[in-house]
C-alpha cells in the first residue's frame, strides 16, 4: 500500500517543487509524514528513529527518492 498509494501521493509534482526541499523546514515536513506512515506500518513507538523505521519497513528515505526522481 505504501508504494502504490502513499508514495505517489507524496511525490506528486516532485520535479516542480524539488527546489523547495533545500529549505530545512520543508524537508522536515516531508520526513515527518514519512515517519508517521512508517511508524504505523512497523507498529513502532514514536521514539523509534527514522533510520530504524526505514530498515523495519524496507523503505527508502523520501528525500533520496525525490533526488532520484528529479535526476531522471
Amino acid at each position: 500500500m505504501h508504494k502504490g498509494a502513499i508514495l505517489p501521493l507524496l511525490m506528486y509534482g516532485a520535479p516542480i517543487w524539488s527546489e523547495e526541499m533545500k529549505c530545512k523546514h520543508n524537508r522536515q515536513k516531508k520526513v515527518q509524514v514519512q515517519q508517521l506512515v512508517n511508524m504505523k506500518m512497523a507498529r513502532a513507538h514514536r521514539t523509534t528513529s527514522n533510520e530504524s523505521l526505514w530498515i523495519l519497513t524496507g523503505t527508502t528515505p523520501l528525500i533520496q527518492k525525490l533526488e532520484e526522481m528529479v535526476k531522471q
